[in-house]
């Protein structure tokens, strides 16, 4: 049985300033649609972009569910909500899964993934470490990117830096060796052998 949550957040100045930012970065940028969340198989699974906000409409739907663990199918989006998603996780003591052979996760969905209390990279069995595979699945990983007045994108230490202290507050500081790997356009997949070696991954079976 799947369980579609629709949010229904409280009236509060701060959430009225996030969503309203939210809002303008969609008209600069076309647009924005926030993570679905969904309850399948036990788990809870996160899907789409990750955009302003969304940390609290993950802890929202967290505070009436009761998953075993969190799938992730994202390919990024903003750092600092992707951190406050692990941080919740973390404290709920979840596993998080990828599943390579139809999902993806990458940018600051990783960050996600590595706030699992036990990590599961699961049908990675294809994937090979390189820039941009041909089928685009699994963990990816690239420097982090900020949005210039122009309205241009360009790589941003502050943010790579942001990201690894993120990587290294879960226990999976060796991800950071990652991110020089691929410029903001691309991503770097991993396999399942690197993200157990470098123990991003801790299993390649399900929770």
């Amino acid at each position: 049985m799947v369980r579609v949550f629709q949010v229904r957040l409280p009236h509060s100045w701060k959430i009225a300033f996030l969503l309203a930012f939210a809002a303008v970065l969609t008209m600069r940028n076309g647009p924005a649609l926030a993570i679905t969340l969904t309850t399948k198989g036990g788990g809870v699974v996160l899907s789409g972009k990750i955009i302003v906000g969304d940390h609290l409409l993950f802890r929202e739907y967290m505070a009436s569910a009761n998953p075993r663990f969190v799938e992730l199918d994202s390919q990024g989006g903003w750092t600092g909500e992707a951190h406050e998603i692990g941080r919740i996780i973390r404290a709920r003591q979840l596993p998080t899964v990828v599943d390579a052979s139809k999902s993806v996760c990458g940018s600051a969905c990783t960050i996600i993934f590595a706030s699992g209390v036990s990590r599961h990279y699961l049908g990675a069995e294809k994937i090979q470490d390189r820039v941009d595979a041909p089928i685009k699945l699994g963990l990816g990983y690239h420097h982090a990117r900020t949005l210039l007045a122009t309205g241009r994108w360009a790589e941003s230490g502050r943010g790579t830096g942001y990201i690894i202290d993120c990587y290294y507050e879960f226990g999976s500081g060796k991800a950071s060796t990652l991110i020089a790997k691929a410029d903001i356009r691309h991503f770097y997949y991993i396999s399942a052998a690197t993200a157990l070696e470098l123990g991003i991954a801790t299993s390649t079976r399900r929770p």
